[in-house]
């Protein structure tokens, strides 16, 4: 009893006097019922400590759970207030480093407080458990009004890779998985994943969803349900991954919560499927607030494994795509130590281009766009991006630029310097230009676009205000885009690149005569 004691103060503390709410994201199942007079409190309390173990383990200590690639492992993340309502005993708070947006300050390192994940991963053919632990931290307070813990566990080698003969069945590893905060604390409920190679050996068996400016707000719903229905049927493709190219959750704009209570909510709404596919995420405008440090500490992605010396961007191979995540919110202008790094990962992946075929970089902020409503940003503002990455791109056979920022739908043929270099997706000589910021987000959804005679560059674009989100599938030889409207979970648009003969495609082809004479300037 003296051990319950402390839980039970610290519940009836939560007790108000006009209604006692039974906190059901906590205590579901038998103990779930949702409004009960103050008088069976006491009594509440009590049976709850007889489902104890069956029904903290599906509570919120794991609402949260999202995992990302993390090198040839897969890094499990996830937020616990747990210990704070139950009021644990021997919680020596002092004694644990509060994490900063640089993460230089290391956490406590003791085993019976260490989080810990149980996986099931074939590694040559045979299924074999393991038990890994751990780290938890928090940050300051002074960052949003962050409380309770941040937890993350690696599974260590759990992508595919070798000959696929000999690690698998070519559809990619499934990994099944379960995490508690600490030993003397209940299991999640179990989750399970689809891992595939890196390389270009099974593209065509999975499905990457890409989305943009998809916030924790009911503008999201549409967008969340679809992805949902998506994983689930595999309709638009076995979705195994999902990249998030910044504004995640949107918690500047929500000024009457906590900023870490909407990061909270947007990870929620998420988890069911966030546990169950990799989430791959680089910070917008909207996750500036308090010097990034929310998204630094929710999320954490594999820089150092890409030579990166910054949280803020990075790279990674998958199903045969090379993925260079940056940040459009930090100096990427040549001669910046972003820029710098760019271009030598670019130039790795091209060496790399016989196993991993393909290049996309992704961005938040577009460099062609023909948004009416933020004009400057389409003449301004891209100008300026232009100068410091496109040469570049261009040079290094880059494929897509996918980006966000503005909320709609648009994508371009081929460009460079302003110019359509060719009107198909064929044997392209400079790279596609997307933006999918349309995921729905509380600032709403913008439908007005140039008269296509000002822009002849753009290929297609959105004609409603629907949330909509995109699915590529990676064949070696042809990268397949979808984009879906979200309401209706219907394609809406589609476009392939393809390519006929990889040896001869060269940016020299791009620069010919008769390339400039189909060249179209970019006329606003």
């Amino acid at each position: 009893m003296r051990v319950l004691f402390p839980w039970i103060m610290e519940y009836l503390k939560l007790a108000s006097p006009r209604t006692f709410r039974i906190h059901t994201h906590r205590y579901p199942g038998i103990c779930s019922s949702r409004t009960l007079p103050n008088m069976f409190s006491v009594a509440f309390i009590y049976l709850s400590v007889f489902c104890w173990n069956s029904s903290l383990a599906q509570s919120e200590i794991n609402a949260t759970l999202h995992v990302a690639l993390d090198g040839s492992s897969v890094r499990v993340m996830w937020y616990s207030d747990a210990e704070e309502f139950l009021a644990v005993p021997n919680r020596d708070v002092q004694s644990e480093s509060p994490l900063l947006g640089d993460l230089s300050s290391q956490p406590e390192v003791h085993s019976d407080t260490l989080p810990e994940c149980e996986f099931m991963c074939p590694q040559g053919g045979v299924l074999l458990p393991r038990l890994v632990s751990g780290q938890r931290y928090f940050y300051s307070a002074d960052a949003g009004g962050f409380h309770g813990f941040l937890y993350e566990v690696v599974l260590q080698d759990v992508v595919p890779r070798g000959s696929p003969d000999l690690q698998g069945d070519g559809r990619g590893w499934h990994v099944e998985y379960r995490c508690h905060d600490k030993p003397s604390l209940p299991w999640s409920a179990k989750h399970s994943l689809v891992v595939h190679r890196s390389d270009s050996r099974e593209v065509g068996k999975s499905a990457i969803a890409l989305v943009a400016d998809m916030g924790a707000s009911f503008e999201s719903n549409a967008t969340v349900l679809s992805l949902k229905k998506a994983f689930a049927s595999k309709e638009f493709g076995d979705m195994s991954m999902l990249v998030h190219g910044g504004d995640i959750s949107y918690a500047d704009d929500h000024l009457k919560e906590h900023n870490w209570v909407i990061w909270r909510k947007y990870l929620e709404k998420l988890q069911p499927f966030a546990s169950e596919i990799l989430y791959m995420t680089g910070p917008g405008n909207h996750e500036a607030q308090f010097n990034f440090t929310a998204y630094h500490n929710w999320f954490h992605m594999p820089y150092e494994q890409s030579k990166s010396t910054s949280m803020d961007y990075y790279s990674f191979d998958y199903l045969g795509v090379h993925f260079a995540m940056i940040s459009t919110e930090m100096d990427f202008s040549q001669g910046s130590a972003q820029h710098d790094w760019l271009e030598a990962d670019l130039k790795r992946a091209n060496e790399n281009r016989d196993d991993v075929p393909w290049l996309i970089v992704v961005g938040h902020r577009p460099l062609y766009c023909s948004s009416v409503t933020t004009i400057h940003r389409c003449v301004e503002e891209a100008a300026i991006y232009r100068r410091n990455i496109e040469d570049l791109l261009y040079r290094e056979k880059v494929d897509v630029y996918l980006c966000g920022h503005n909320h709609q739908y648009e994508r371009t043929y081929p460009m460079y310097q302003g110019k359509a270099v060719s009107f198909n997706f064929t044997d392209p000589t400079a790279p596609v230009y997307v933006v999918n910021g349309a995921a729905g987000n509380m600032e709403g959804n913008d439908v007005s676009h140039l008269p296509k005679e000002l822009v002849p560059w753009r290929a297609a674009h959105g004609h409603h205000h629907h949330t909509g989100w995109m699915s590529l599938i990676p064949v070696e030889n042809r990268l397949s885009f979808y984009y879906i409207q979200s309401k209706e979970h219907k394609i809406v648009d589609h476009f392939e690149i393809t390519r006929t003969d990889d040896k001869k495609r060269t940016r020299e082809q791009a620069s010919s005569p008769k390339a400039l004479r189909r060249a179209v300037h970019f006329t606003t």
